[in-house]
């Protein structure tokens, strides 16, 4: 059976609903909201970010469909999918280069792994939060060292996903990038993230979306195991949008 879960989240369920989201008037806010079973702050941040969000999650694909059905019915694109699909493998990256119209994600010892840039169907520049108030617990959820000034930074990825039979897809995160020996390793990895999401939009604008979300948001908890490595692998499964329109 299902239960609520804390600040307004969707209860979690094993059938995903993800949907494009767009500006909102406060009134279709509050619609929303109540439509999701989400908190007006929670659903304002859905509303607002990039494309696809997973806003939700039901028991049954046929719950998940149908509320999928209703979101496109009204304008709002949407797709449900299993959380439970096979898992996939996802290539960790040290360094990533962009030559000769292909990703290259260069690994430890130099190895070399290669996806071409047409093979591409979507690339996610991921930021992944913790909760609200999970302060000391970095180590759970994955995040990044505290900064001198008490601040966290997200844990960052960016995430290139092949079509279908095209090759696994690679991931250069926060965790996995080379950083050097710069004082503050997290700010490091951030920006040359930040530098390579640059050079992924140079080739692949219409392909690149961001999400910014947290892992309660996904329905995902601290016993599904490492949240970045869960949230990556949702993502890296999300089915394509049902129309063919650019992903920017």
């Amino acid at each position: 059976m299902e239960s609520t879960r804390k600040g307004g989240v969707a209860p979690r369920g094993r059938f995903l609903v993800a949907m494009r989201p767009e500006p909102a008037a406060a009134a279709d806010t509050r619609e929303m909201a109540r439509l999701l079973g989400l908190s007006p702050e929670l659903t304002r941040d859905v509303l607002g970010g990039a494309l696809p969000r997973i806003i939700g999650s039901r028991s049954s694909l046929e719950e998940a469909e149908s509320l999928a059905r209703v979101l496109t019915a009204r304008g709002r694109e949407s797709i449900a999918w299993d959380r439970e699909l096979p898992l996939v493998t996802l290539i960790q990256g040290e360094r990533l280069l962009i030559e000769g119209g292909q990703f290259i994600l260069e690994q430890r010892n130099r190895v070399r792994r290669f996806i071409q840039a047409r093979d591409v169907l979507r690339i996610v520049d991921l930021r992944l939060r913790g909760e609200p108030g999970s302060a000391g617990k970095a180590d759970l959820f994955g995040g990044t060292k505290a900064l001198a000034s008490g601040q966290q930074l997200p844990d960052r990825a960016l995430l290139i996903v092949p079509e279908l039979g095209r090759g696994d897809p690679g991931v250069l995160s926060t965790r996995s990038v080379a950083a050097g020996s710069a004082p503050v390793t997290s700010v490091a990895a951030a920006q040359i993230l930040q530098e390579a999401v640059t050079k992924c939009r140079a080739l692949l604008r219409e392909r690149v979306m961001e999400v910014r979300t947290t892992p309660a948001a996904l329905g995902l908890e601290a016993s599904d195991g490492d949240p970045l490595e869960r949230v990556l692998q949702l993502l890296a499964r999300l089915p394509p949008t049902p129309a063919a329109v650019p992903l920017g």
